[in-house]
């Protein structure tokens, strides 16, 4: 059976009901009563209880199923059109039925209790239930109400037919109804870590050669994920790490310093943080040693010679390493070779080696250049000594043909003399003549000297040496002067001979 206010509710609803602080104001079109209305007769007029009988509920707290409200109220508990909190029939008072002013009171009644006949307290229009009207068997609600508390179009708390507010029944669309909507599903978490695999150009290599790890687009995978994203960083177990720079990137290079076994280790991952390790052992050992020396010191400039016995298997070539800076590289022939080597300046300076100096030799093949190896020491004795320089005199010093050569000799005690640098000078008719840059004989000025004049290098050979005249020479005065270095860099004083040349 449908509630009576179920129907003029809905036609108040769709002429343009407003809801405002759960209370139904209707459009005059259907209103029945209006609020001012029943606020005037309330006060003075009793109201009669029901003669219609209210459908009996079948819930607990409304009109049919409520609890403490009657006919249509719109307050809490209220019945008939109330709108005051817990009225009935009009009633402006809390929890009165049909125009009830006291508390819980209907059909008239002034009294706190029951009303026409009413044998519940509180209760209404016949209810055998506490607070209850027309019959309702519930607790306090009257009109059909499916909603806890509520009658008959209320729209408050506790109301019934077609409430809106909480708890509802009749077309109620307040709380105790729920859209079960629809709802995303939550996103699976990615826990799978990328897959992959590289390759090492060598396994086992001299200490200070190169492993090139390569691994190019196809060599790993992130699953349905984009491969791009992956990181990808090499640890080579030496205590330094490499980082692939791009997806483009195929190779990476390192050089072993230090011999040991390595298990090289690269680490893929993906965005999500998935990792995966991929590991490979590099064995690093000392190149082998097989040279010797056929001096145990030397001094500056004097020769020894070192030979190379034997070379490791796969070696394509070697270097020695002087000591000094300097180094030379050989093929092998498989062999056994010897070459010849001396000390004078450090590479790229001008001072003169001295102490012990290391022979060291380095192998390549396919994976590089070894780490240098020492294979022997040598020690390069110090010169504290001074040369000497002597300028021989023709025995026909006045005859031109005697000074074809300017020769003499030269001695030091330590390193020996390599050689010594020669100067010669002329004077003719009033002209003073040197050699200039190219060996020639030219004219010199006070003012062109230093930029014209040459010294001329000449070896020292057994302890001697000599020096060719340029042609042009002549008859008149003539200067020969000279002074010797050792290996040490130490130099003699000049030494000069001089002749006045009158015959051919």
């Amino acid at each position: 059976m449908k509630p009576r206010l179920a129907r003029p509710l809905l036609a108040a609803l769709v002429g343009g009901a407003l809801v405002a602080g759960g209370a139904v104001a209707a459009s005059p079109a259907y209103a029945g009563v209006s609020p001012a209305r029943i606020a005037a007769t309330t006060a003075d007029e009793p109201t009669d209880p029901p003669t219609t009988p209210v459908d009996p509920g079948t819930g607990g707290g409304d009109t049919g199923t409520g609890t403490g409200d009657t006919g249509g109220s719109t307050g809490g508990g209220d019945t008939g059109g109330s709108t005051g909190g817990g009225d009935t029939g009009g009633s402006t008072g809390g929890g009165d039925t049909g125009g009830s002013t006291g508390g819980g009171d209907t059909g008239g009644s002034t009294g706190g209790g029951d009303t026409g006949g009413s044998t519940g307290g509180g209760d209404t229009g016949g209810s055998t239930g506490g607070g209850d009207t027309g019959g309702s068997t519930g607790g306090g609600d009257t009109g059909g109400s499916t909603g806890g508390g509520d009658t008959g179009g209320s729209t408050g708390g506790g109301d019934t037919g077609g409430s809106t507010g909480g708890g509802d029944t009749g077309g109620n669309t307040g709380g105790g109804t729920t859209d079960p909507g629809t709802t995303d599903p939550e996103p699976v978490p990615d826990t799978t870590a990328p897959t992959g695999t590289y390759r090492l150009s060598a396994l086992s290599i001299w200490t200070g050669q190169q492993v090139v790890l390569y691994q190019n687009n196809a060599d790993y995978a992130d699953g349905d994920n984009d491969d791009s994203t992956i990181k990808r960083v090499v640890d080579w177990k030496d205590g330094t790490t490499s980082e692939f720079s791009s997806a483009s990137a195929t190779w990476l290079q390192h050089n072993y310093k230090s011999a040991g076994t390595y298990v090289v280790t690269e680490t893929l991952t993906d965005a999500a943080g998935n990792e995966t390790k991929l590991t490979a052992t590099v064995y690093v050992k000392n190149a082998p040693t097989a040279i010797s020396l056929s001096k145990k010191s030397v001094w500056n400039g004097e020769r020894y010679n070192v030979t190379v016995k034997a070379v490791p298997a796969g070696t394509t070539s070697y270097v020695i390493f002087w000591g000094d800076g300097f180094y030379n590289e050989y093929k092998w022939y498989g062999k056994a070779r010897t070459f010849p080597g001396y000390y004078y300046h450090y590479k790229g300076s001008n001072s003169v080696v001295t102490g012990y100096r290391p022979t060291q030799i380095a192998y390549r093949n396919a994976n590089g250049l070894s780490t240098p190896v020492t294979g022997a020491w040598i020690k390069v004795k110090k010169d504290s000594w001074k040369p000497t320089v002597k300028v021989n005199k023709p025995s026909s010093p006045n005859r031109l043909k005697s000074w074809k050569y300017v020769t003499g000799t030269a001695s030091d005690k330590g390193s020996g003399a390599p050689g010594v640098w020669v100067f010669l000078e002329k004077y003719s008719n009033g002209k003073d003549y040197c050699l200039n840059k190219n060996k020639k004989w030219q004219r010199v000025y006070d003012s062109t000297w230093d930029a014209t004049c040459y010294s001329w290098w000449a070896p020292v050979t057994k302890g001697k040496w000599k020096f060719k005249v340029p042609a042009g020479l002549g008859k008149g005065y003539f200067w020969a002067s000279a002074y010797a270095v050792d290996w040490a860099d130490h130099r003699s004083k000049w030494k000069t001979v001089s002749a006045k040349i009158t015959r051919s």
